[in-house]
């Protein structure tokens, strides 16, 4: 094997820096996801111990009823999650144990 010119381990080091870069988006980015995922099935067990009553169970013993959903923002250390899916009442009752009812600074969560 031939000797390695200076120009080609700096060109090697530059092309390992970019790929190093690359990798840790990518694995934010499913990192991101898989937060998503958790929080969304934790606010949906959350309204359903409020309400008293799993999606689509008819009981007469249930507190309110679930009434959709509305998109949050979540800053994380992970980066920002845009179209965080969080459960909303009938009355307006259930309000997530994760961040406040109205953030401050205009939607921007934590």
């Amino acid at each position: 094997m031939g000797r390695v010119s200076r120009l080609q381990q700096e060109a090697l080091a530059e092309w390992r820096a970019e790929l190093a870069l690359y990798t840790q988006g990518e694995l934010s980015a499913a990192a991101r996801e898989q937060l998503r995922f958790l929080l969304e099935r934790s606010l949906e067990t959350e309204i359903t111990k409020q309400l008293g009553a799993d999606r689509y169970a008819r009981c007469a013993y249930r507190s309110d009823y679930r009434h959709g959903y509305r998109k949050r923002e979540l800053t994380t250390e992970l980066g920002l999650l845009k179209g965080l899916r969080v459960p909303r009442s009938r009355r307006g009752t259930y309000q997530p144990q994760v961040f406040a009812r109205y953030p401050p600074g205009g939607g921007r969560l934590w």
